[in-house]
């Protein structure tokens, strides 16, 4: 019998079978927090979720919470919310503590502009995991840029590859097209000439 999908639950979440992240994007293939609602978790064949960084360095907005996982320490990543599919949740490791899920659900109101929630508390636990892993936000920030622009560039440049391959197929096909196209032209006008002789004979006649 299948686990039932609960609010706070962690789980691994398998990746999409075709489809990759692009640029800022982050994807599955991690650990995940289920945050949509019971009702919908019971219901629906999809959750919503936010994922998992195993990195403390990793804490470079307010936006990102310090949780337990596996009895070790990862990073809630709160800005990017993710609509998965049932089929793509494996196993689960844990469930959110109470003061977990409730800093999580300020983070979650932020980054939604859900006003009547205070976040001074989010920007004090930052500033404090700031100092205590000596963060050099800038420098954090700029790397996490450049990451993803490197992957921004190789994702542009796959897809740029599949469009030249499609561009090929459709010059081949379209080839293809003009030979038989040139080939038909050349039968009609030799049935014309053909019948135009053929009028001329019986005029003759």
């Amino acid at each position: 019998m299948k686990r039932s999908i609960k609010r706070g639950d962690i789980f691994f979440v398998a990746k999409h079978p075709t489809e990759a992240s692009i640029g800022s994007e982050i994807w599955s293939d991690r650990y995940g927090i289920i945050v949509s609602n019971d009702t919908m978790n019971g219901t629906s064949g999809a959750v919503e979720v936010i994922y998992l960084s195993t990195s403390l360095k990793n804490i470079s907005s307010p936006l990102h919470i310090a949780i337990t996982c596996k009895d070790k320490n990862a990073i809630a990543l709160c800005e990017q919310i993710h609509t998965v599919d049932k089929s793509r949740i494996k196993q689960c490791v844990g469930h959110l503590s109470w003061a977990d899920q409730k800093e999580i659900d300020k983070a979650l109101a932020m980054s939604l502009a859900i006003e009547e929630v205070s976040y001074r508390g989010l920007f004090s636990k930052w500033e404090k995991y700031i100092k205590e892993y000596n963060i050099q936000v800038i420098e954090e920030i700029e790397s996490i840029i450049t990451s993803n622009e490197n992957q921004a560039i190789l994702n542009l440049k796959e897809q740029l590859d599949i469009a030249r391959a499609e561009r090929d197929g459709y010059r081949t096909v379209a080839e293809a097209r003009e030979i038989q196209i040139k080939k038909l032209n050349s039968m009609l006008d030799k049935v014309s000439k053909t019948a135009e002789r053929e009028e001329d004979s019986h005029a003759a006649c």
